[in-house]
């Protein structure tokens, strides 16, 4: 049964108002949870008006019953009732989204004969009891102009009046009332309709979360195109404007974008079932689902709805800019600027006031090429460019530029106001064209607050505005062709995000081509590739790792290769974190970071350490990509990847560190050791922290008992937990029957009481070398002495008494010489027993 006839049915049984208004709540509601079957048909502006309609027809239900309630069977016709109901807002331009307000105006002349204000209450309290979401006002008509004048809210909603139901010659008046309201002080109202523009603007910026109503490119930019346009022309639509206000191409644009708006905010009311309009991260999966959006191999669903969202926003954002300075460039336009403007002229049609870089709507299109020429002329590009430019790039004749041009940008400062003007306008790409995957590009990583394209000019922005002294200082010191390839990187660096491999390896490759294409200095397109590949580590380590850890520091400074690099990835991730958002670059992370620049800044240089390091990086990589690692779990990969030691990397094939690791995986009560007897005697010890390890007991106890074995290697390394590995080569090998004494000599090395009396080897001056500035970490000991029964197992006596930790040693033997490195752990007790540790050795310091 339809809600009329329901209504007729109660009329019969003399229910009150009340009941009446159940029944159309009821049917309202049965309306509303309709509503997600509905949109799956139909969507957009048909769906807005198909929405308004339906709400027309139960408003003019409410007024139908309430004449009939008042007047019975002698009701008037409507006509000759003095009340006419309007619609406002966006109820007025037939554009109410789902769970909007309903704005209605009642409009009433006093007339004698008629009872009227009981009658538009009644209307109003049934509509509320309806369960309708009302906003109202009440006016008599002769009210309607001063009340217009005393908002400019009001005035603006009555630019959107529509008729809904009640008197028509009373709404012929009401038009006429209006059509004076609009062609009253149109100045005025312009000028506060954009102050309250630009301020909207301000508060609500566009993010990856935008409001879709209030936001720069929003449905409020094309309301105020509206409004402007209706005061000015008089037009009910956009559409109707005339060329060469607005051209065929134009409004297809920017009504296409508008469709979608329209799309995703009634999937957005619907989500939610109330009035939200910013598309929030919780709920753009469902918005993305109900608009049928997919996800594909590199994006999902959400990201492509973002994307197309921000996309259709920006170009509302400036074409409606564009449309509305044509619109009211007339009204607004002082006479007195016209010499002002004379003045300022820089060539034709160009115009520099206040800062401010005008030309002319009608003005001929140029090429990008040329209107970057024209840029280029100027003496600072630090200038603020008008929408009136922005349309003159947006409309160029040809958007190519040459390589040549692009360097030169690049090299000139203050160059962020340029950039992000040609990325209003949608030429961005065009100059740069490896950013086209990442415009308007979302990033849901918890971290980043705004799109890609948006963080990489912000980070253009703080790179040209440094404001950390630290930094500042840093960036002065490099040479223009350093400044230029900054700026670069600063703009691509993250122009990977979006591909399936990590985006600093896609970035690093990305800008590699690129530069080769603008023909950029090989050595500039290796510091730009090694600058992107790595921009995220200095945040990364400064924040997450130990920045006083010696292997760290190296590692880290092993990535960067040189002291240029590692300058310029200072500079960048001061404006790569500042462009994140708000309060990412504060004093704490600003001091770290600071502090591991510094840090690094002094073993950049050492290229011994260097060296290890980045050999144990290579090892590394192909460590990462071997079988046997990847058959240990998680836990065991991190823990082998966490051992100090560069020399276990370097030295160690990636075989025989994975023999080493099963090896270790073996301890029990404390500890385990294999011997081999194959070519040469080889013993190999693992002994965690709960035991020691008498080193100078074992390799005396050799010694004594075997005279003629020779140690030949000794291996010494800390791995992980705590545990650390032996190996002992010896010259050659023993007899079958000995290894039983040799495993028993292996045990007794696990009491660390156990003392043995060792003859002191024939050790010259000039034969030991004592390093206490080897690193930060480390200390060092090198030896060249003429081979000895049992040097090595003295020498290890020596540090046992002084309790001095052997980090790792290298030991052999050439042409009968012991050529030795002990590095040796700063523990507090090696450098300052030196002296002490030189007299014991040396036979003779004289």
């Amino acid at each position: 049964m339809k809600t009329e006839e329901k209504i007729e049915h109660l009329i019969g049984k003399n229910s009150d108002s009340f009941e009446i208004a159940k029944v159309i709540k009821g049917d309202i509601k049965e309306y509303l949870n309709s509503l997600n079957l509905i949109f799956e048909q139909t969507q957009g502006k048909d769906f807005l008006v198909k929405h308004t309609k339906m709400i027309d027809s139960f408003i003019n239900i409410i007024y139908k019953y309430v004449l009939r309630d008042f007047f019975g069977y002698y009701m008037p016709m409507r006509s000759s009732i003095p009340i006419t109901v309007v619609a406002l807002g966006s109820y007025g331009r037939e554009q109410l989204c789902v769970y909007s307000d309903i704005d209605l105006m009642v409009v009433y002349k006093p007339t004698k004969g008629y009872n009227l204000l009981p009658i538009v209450e009644s209307i109003m309290q049934m509509a509320w009891d309806s369960g309708m979401k009302i906003g109202h006002r009440v006016h008599q008509i002769d009210e309607l102009f001063e009340a217009s004048n005393s908002d400019v809210t009001i005035k603006t909603a009555f630019l959107e009046a529509r008729f809904l139901t009640g008197s028509k010659p009373l709404w012929f008046h009401i038009e006429q009332k209006l059509q004076k309201i609009r062609e009253y002080k149109q100045k005025e109202f312009i000028d506060e309709k954009l102050i309250e523009h630009k301020k909207r603007t301000q508060k609500y910026k566009l993010t990856m979360q935008p409001n879709i109503k209030e936001a720069q490119g929003g449905l409020r930019d094309m309301n105020s195109l509206f409004w402007f346009s209706k005061t000015l022309y008089g037009v009910d639509r956009i559409r109707d404007l005339e060329a060469p206000i607005i051209q065929a191409e134009e409004y297809k644009e920017i009504r296409k974008a508008v469709e979608f708006l329209y799309r995703v905010r009634s999937a957005l009311h619907l989500s939610y079932g109330k009035k939200i309009d910013t598309l929030t991260l919780d709920r753009i999966y469902e918005v993305s689902k109900k608009l049928g959006f997919c996800s594909k191999k590199r994006k999902t669903a959400e990201v492509l709805l973002t994307q197309k969202l921000l996309k259709d926003m920006w170009i509302i954002n400036v074409t409606s800019n564009i449309l509305m300075r044509k619109v009211i460039k007339n009204i607004i336009f002082d006479k007195k600027n016209i010499k002002k403007f004379r003045e300022n002229r820089i060539e034709k049609n160009l115009y520099l006031c206040n800062n401010r870089l005008f030309t002319s709507f009608w003005a001929k299109p140029k090429s990008l090429q040329e209107i970057l020429n024209q840029l280029f002329n100027l003496k600072n590009l630090n200038v603020n460019f008008d929408i009136s430019y922005i349309n003159l790039i947006k409309n160029n004749s040809n958007p190519h530029c040459d390589n040549q041009t692009i360097k030169t940008l690049f090299g000139k400062p203050h160059i962020y106001k340029l950039l992000f003007a040609f990325f209003r306008a949608g030429m961005l790409v065009h100059l740069i064209p490896p950013l086209k995957p990442i415009i308007n590009l979302a990033q849901f990583d918890g971290y980043h607050q705004y799109p890609v394209d948006i963080h990489l000019l912000y980070t253009v922005k703080y790179l040209e505005n440094i404001k950390d002294e630290r930094v500042l200082k840093v960036y002065n010191s490099f040479d223009n062709s350093l400044k230029m390839l900054l700026k670069l990187v600063a703009l691509m660096h993250d122009c990977g995000k979006g591909k399936t491999e990590d985006h600093s390896i896609a970035g690093a490759k990305i800008f590699k081509t690129y530069g080769c294409e603008l023909g950029l200095d090989e050595n500039l397109i290796e510091i730009g590739y090694l600058l992107i590949l790595h921009h995220t580590k200095m945040s990364n380590v400064a924040q997450r790792k130990d920045i006083y850890n010696e292997n760290v520091i190296l590692h880290f400074a092993s990535l960067l290769k040189s002291a240029i690099v590692l300058k310029m990835l200072f500079v960048l991730t001061y404006a790569d974190m500042n462009a994140v958002g708000d309060n990412v670059y504060k004093n704490f992370n600003a001091n770290l970071i600071y502090e591991l620049f510094n840090n690094t800044l002094e073993y950049i240089n050492n290229r011994v350490l260097m060296g290890e390091t980045e050999a144990r990086m290579k090892k590394e990589i192909a460590i990462k990509k071997d079988g046997r690692f990847l058959n240990f779990s998680r836990l065991k990969q991190k823990k082998i990847l966490s051992i100090t030691s560069n020399l276990f990397f370097v030295k160690k094939n990636k075989n025989t560190i994975f023999d080493i690791m099963e090896f270790v995986e073996k301890i029990k009560n404390g500890y385990v050791y294999r011997i081999s007897n194959t070519k040469s005697l080889t013993i190999q010890i693992a002994r965690d922290a709960s035991l020691g390890l008498n080193i100078a007991y074992l390799l005396g106890r050799f010694s004594k008992s075997h005279p003629n074995l020779e140690v030949g290697t000794i291996d010494i390394f800390k791995l992980y937990d705590e545990i650390k590995y032996f190996k002992i080569e010896f010259s050659k090998k023993v007899d079958e029957f000995e290894l039983e004494y040799i495993e028993e000599i292996i045990t007794n090395s696990f009491d660390m009481t156990k003392k043995i009396k060792l003859k002191k080897p024939i050790i010259k001056q000039g034969e030991l070398e004592f390093n206490c500035n080897h690193s930060k970490t480390y200390a060092t000991m090198n030896t060249n002495i003429q081979n000895q029964k049992g040097l090595i197992a003295y020498i290890v006596q020596i540090f046992d008494n002084f309790k001095i930790d052997i980090a790792s040693t290298k030991i052999q033997t050439i042409k009968g010489r012991a050529i030795n490195l002990f590095l040796i752990e700063k523990n507090g007790n090696f450098c300052a027993n030196k002296e002490k540790i030189w007299d014991m050795l040396l036979e003779d310091k004289g």
